[in-house]
């Protein structure tokens, strides 16, 4: 089980008068959730007992914007379907301009109880209600609303559809008086692309995907931001559709799109999208899938060569991670592989240089020789290839028979 801590207490720190103000006095202790600064600073918007606030960093005023929130009517933050299945926990986004929010509502008022225990708390155990659709039963309706922080008042958004039939996964700013939402079916075979008016509270598609055979996969595993090009123009978006995860540009109206990643083979995860240099950075594993290296493609075609280049070194077989600064030249970089604990160190990109070498994971990798790995692939009744690996002891002997152990595991997350 997997526990996600999104609530606590926050502080304001002015660095030049270095002192400290605490944000949402007078709430209950540790319920603040999702506490960020409006674009220029002087305010920070925060979830606290599923109802949205805004507080000024100046002077320390408090609005509340919303104030029909309970446990079962959720503003700015999400419940447990949304949780589990689309990563989805932040649910408020502040405006370009700094003067609306746009959040998601959450109806879980029909939504039955399922009942946990905690047993950690206290010596006694305490019953957890967790409102939680069982099979067969309709998820909590989801709504979009845009609320003015000078009024607050809330303009809805009329979304086509079924909101029990259909979920709202993605919703970002698409410029101070539009918003860009994304719309699966109950079923999860289609996805749509939906601009809405702040305004009039107005939709329509621009763009979709589906699939009859098969469920759409969400666009990234990171529910927050769009990924605009071209001074908004384009945006960069990550589909299956033909059959492998690829990146594609697509045209703000929807009418155009471009294939990015070209190849037999899955991307993973956008790692930097580093528009000045015309670069994506993206782990992906085409030869091996227990392996993950860095890669980079032209986000416009450079003469006759479209085509992913590796960015790791090749010399180094295993896992590959990074976190790349927003600019692209700077990347934390970590490794390991069967035999190699992990190793990590600061690099330049796009050269892959250590930016201290006594620092680098060359200066500092440490294999243990002692571990013997072997890599292999099963065919299963059904003709699927799996990989494996085992693990034998310094003293194996193939002439041997040994006993195999086999365990079969599950893991649950729960979100509080």
């Amino acid at each position: 089980m997997a526990v996600y801590n999104t609530r606590g207490d926050y502080w304001v720190l002015d660095v030049a008068a270095n002192k400290l103000m605490q944000v949402g006095k007078g709430l209950p202790s540790q319920s603040l959730m999702f506490a960020k600064f409006s674009p220029n600073g002087q305010k920070v918007a925060y979830v606290s007992q599923h109802n949205l606030f805004v507080e000024d960093v100046s002077n320390g005023r408090q609005v509340k914007l919303t104030r029909d929130g309970t446990r079962k009517l959720i503003n700015g933050t999400f419940d447990w379907v949304y949780e589990e299945e689309f990563g989805c926990r932040d649910g408020f986004r502040w405006s370009p301009d700094g003067t609306k929010i746009a959040f998601w509502q959450a109806d879980a008022t029909k939504i039955r109880d399922y009942y946990m225990l905690n047993t950690t708390d206290s010596n006694y155990s305490q019953v957890i209600p967790v409102e939680y659709p069982k099979v067969g039963e309709a998820p909590s309706p989801v709504k979009i609303g845009v609320i003015s922080i000078s009024s607050g008042n809330i303009k809805w958004m009329n979304i086509e559809g079924d909101p029990q039939q259909h979920y709202l996964p993605r919703m970002e700013w698409a410029g101070n008086a539009e918003l860009a939402i994304q719309q699966l079916d109950r079923k999860q075979q289609e996805s749509r692309l939906i601009y809405a008016s702040v305004t009039d509270g107005d939709t329509h598609t621009f763009w979709a995907e589906s699939n009859e055979d098969a469920w759409v996969d969400m666009n990234t595993d990171n529910p927050e931001g769009w990924n605009w090009i071209n001074k908004g123009q384009d945006f960069i978006w990550v589909s299956e559709k033909d059959g492998w995860r690829h990146i594609y540009k697509i045209s703000r109206d929807g009418k155009k799109e471009t294939l990015i990643t070209k190849g037999n083979f899955d991307i993973k995860e956008i790692k930097c999208i580093d528009e000045n240099n015309n670069y994506i950075y993206f782990t992906a594993s085409p030869g091996n899938a227990t392996q993950l290296y860095l890669y980079k493609v032209h986000i416009e075609p450079k003469g006759n060569y479209d085509n992913a280049e590796i960015v790791t070194p090749i010399t180094l077989k295993g896992t590959h991670r990074y976190t790349i600064s927003p600019n692209g030249k700077y990347a934390i970089h970590s490794f390991s592989n069967h035999k190699t604990p992990l190793v990590s160190e600061w690099i330049t990109l796009p050269d892959h240089k250590p930016v201290i070498s006594a620092k680098s994971i060359a200066s500092n990798i440490k294999p243990n020789e002692n571990i013997h790995v072997e890599y292999l692939q099963i065919t299963t009744e059904d003709n699927v290839i799996v990989d494996a690996w085992v693990n034998k002891p310094n003293n194996f002997n193939p002439q041997k028979n040994i006993r195999l152990f086999l365990c079969v595991w599950r893991a649950w997350c729960f979100y509080s």
